[in-house]
């Protein structure tokens, strides 16, 4: 995959694209790259490590099932192929499963894609399959000079990334539901079948996207009840990520009843024209069934017609119709029908 680089082999396999990354860091803003040889040979020593792997990858199995030495279940649930957000404590550790939106060119924002994070004293241990553009700012931020000094600060910057990346797509459907409901003001009288395809797929991208938000506000929140190894201010700082996600839901909601408020108006307004051709058809109908009736009566090859024989007998059928429509349009109004 694009995102992936080439590190060297230790006793593990050779590196068959399993270790997307890995971060050794001093505690003091320092961090530097390192590969499979010092990953599989790390011990709390040598400082706080982050190792980022595609558990879809050979060698990222053997590493989370036979050398890492976490908690079984853990490790099942870092290279399980289907999960959603969750948070889940192990002693003095936490297993969290979080979702980003999808930026990676010709896919679809609300297709979220899964991070599994392992987070214990000294040691943080993420898997992914597909690229997760927010890990490539978390890895920019550990070039640049401000850089996190735990892994602690690290999984906060995560989940931060994460939100602020959910947000801006929440922002661009809110945005594309401002415009068609300008759209569909400034065109009132149209039915507006193609805004509402659109506003229909809307509805569903926040839908889709609210599906994993959801869980995901609620896996962040109950990080800040003693769960995991986080001091009270890094609490505090999830507390405000989770928070975030609270606000990214309810703006998420109130785009999505929006666009079911146009989308409605928009079907009232179709049902409406509908029913207005309806109506101007069935008094059109009710004005020509006389019509039609006098003229098939009159149209029997039979004797003893009226006006038959009569040079003015056309003229005279033909004036009694317009008096006929005259007095039915006479009594229609009366009645308000028109």
């Amino acid at each position: 995959m694009a995102d992936m680089e080439t590190h060297e082999a230790g006793s593990l396999a050779e590196d068959d694209g399993g270790l997307v990354c890995a971060y050794l860091m001093d505690g003091e803003g320092g961090a530097r790259t390192i590969g499979w040889h010092e990953v599989e040979r790390w011990t709390p020593a040598d400082g706080e490590i982050w190792v980022h792997l595609d558990y879809t990858q050979p060698s990222a199995v053997k590493y989370v099932r036979d050398t890492c030495g976490i908690n079984p279940i853990a490790g099942d649930a870092l290279l399980a192929e289907d999960s959603r957000p969750r948070a889940i404590p192990f002693e003095d550790a936490v297993l969290v499963t979080l979702r980003g939106v999808n930026l990676n060119p010709g896919a679809r924002l609300e297709d979220m894609i899964s991070i599994r994070c392992w987070i214990e004293p000294g040691r943080m241990i993420t898997t992914r399959h597909r690229r997760l553009q927010s890990v490539d700012a978390l890895r920019e931020r550990l070039a640049a000079a401000m850089k996190p000094k735990n892994v602690n600060e690290l999984f906060h910057l995560l989940a931060d990334r994460l939100s602020a990346r959910v947000d801006d797509a929440v922002s661009v459907i809110d945005e594309t539901v401002d415009g068609l409901e300008e759209a569909a003001l400034e065109d009132a009288s149209s039915s507006g079948r193609g805004l509402e395809r659109e506003l229909g797929r809307m509805r569903r991208r926040a839908i889709t996207l609210r599906r994993f938000l959801a869980p995901q506000r609620e896996a962040l929140g109950s990080l800040q009840v003693g769960v995991g190894p986080f001091t009270d201010r890094q609490r505090a700082l999830l507390r405000e990520v989770a928070d975030h996600n609270l606000r990214i839901l309810e703006d998420l909601d109130a785009t999505r009843e929006r666009a079911a408020v146009v989308q409605e108006e928009l079907m009232h307004r179709a049902s409406d024209q509908m029913n207005r051709n309806m109506y101007v058809l069935s008094v059109i109908a009710a004005i020509m069934l006389p019509l039609g009736f006098i003229t098939g009566l009159l149209g029997i090859n039979v004797g003893g017609l009226p006006l038959a024989h009569s040079v003015n007998g056309f003229w005279i059928v033909v004036g009694s119709l317009v008096l006929l429509v005259a007095i039915q349009v006479y009594i229609f109004r009366k009645r308000k029908w028109l």
